[in-house]
């Protein structure tokens, strides 16, 4: 008998909003009102949100329907309306979808895994022929580290839009079989009863950030961005700033983020807001 293979779901939305520097940070006192302008602009992407604790939540978004929601163990329909009540509390980045971004994530959710996180070998020159040469129709995800992968939407007979890498070393392989269709949409968010709004005074307000959480929220930064040369870096300026108060490390911090990966969002924002517990940043590029 045939082991099942685990569901891509979670491992597919981490992957597609990873580069953290590529996603846009929300307000989230305006994200109610943000989330529903992007509903009718027909916006196809992911919506992260990180609460403090380090729980974390997807919202999938397809051509301006909600067609998805991750969160915790909760089922689709009532982990959207937990995540869109819970936004207020937490931290939330807008990833926006390619077609074939959004045929990925689609097939996540609906389609049939074939293969999940499979090491390739240094060389396959065959794995998108043979596909096209059965009629496979699905998708193919390559991805290597944190900052590398290639999505290809297989259509049949049809040839791939692009090659495979010269070389598939250190590659993985995720291959979900998925004919494209309209998923059937969730609750929206002006379908959801409004919650009960709680007293100024009695609206929970997020920890203070330590020094120590930054060091860690800046070493993965550093390291989905610079790969092997991010512990030199971190090396030197931690030592440089090692007793700095968490109110100016933050802003130092920030500071040299903004040098290797451009404008920074989340915990190392100018303005003070919730850690964002995330477990990984930068936001793959598909080719």
């Amino acid at each position: 008998m045939t082991a099942e293979v685990p569901a891509p779901v979670a491992h597919v939305f981490r992957l597609l909003t990873r580069r953290r520097t590529a996603g846009e940070y929300l307000p989230s006192s305006t994200f109610g009102a943000t989330f529903a302008q992007r509903r009718a602009e027909r916006f196809s992407g992911l919506f992260e949100l990180d609460l403090p604790g380090g729980a974390r939540g997807w919202l999938l978004l397809h051509h301006g329907r909600l067609v998805h929601a991750v969160y915790a163990s909760l089922a689709p329909a009532e982990a959207a309306a937990t995540i869109l009540r819970a936004a207020r509390h937490g931290t939330v980045h807008a990833f926006a979808l390619g077609a074939e971004q959004a045929a990925l994530a689609l097939a996540s959710v609906d389609g049939r895994t074939l293969a999940l996180a499979q090491p390739l070998p240094a060389h396959e020159p065959s794995l998108l022929t043979e596909l096209t040469a059965r009629g496979f129709e699905g998708v193919v995800l390559l991805e290597r580290g944190a900052t590398h992968h290639h999505v290809w939407h297989l259509r049949g007979s049809a040839p791939p839009r692009a090659a495979l890498p010269d070389s598939t070393a250190g590659y993985r392989k995720t291959v979900i079989a998925w004919a494209p269709r309209d998923l059937p949409a969730l609750l929206y968010a002006d379908e959801l009863p409004a919650p009960v709004a709680a007293p100024v005074e009695d609206a929970p307000l997020p920890a203070p950030v330590t020094a120590e959480e930054l060091w860690r929220a800046f070493e993965r930064e550093l390291h989905e961005e610079l790969d092997g040369r991010a512990p030199r870096l971190l090396a030197l300026v931690r030592d440089q700033h090692a007793t700095t108060e968490p109110g100016e490390l933050r802003r130092v911090l920030a500071e040299h983020l903004r040098r290797v990966a451009g404008p920074v969002a989340g915990t190392f924002q100018d303005h003070p807001t919730p850690l964002g517990h995330s477990h990984g940043a930068p936001r793959p590029e598909s080719e």
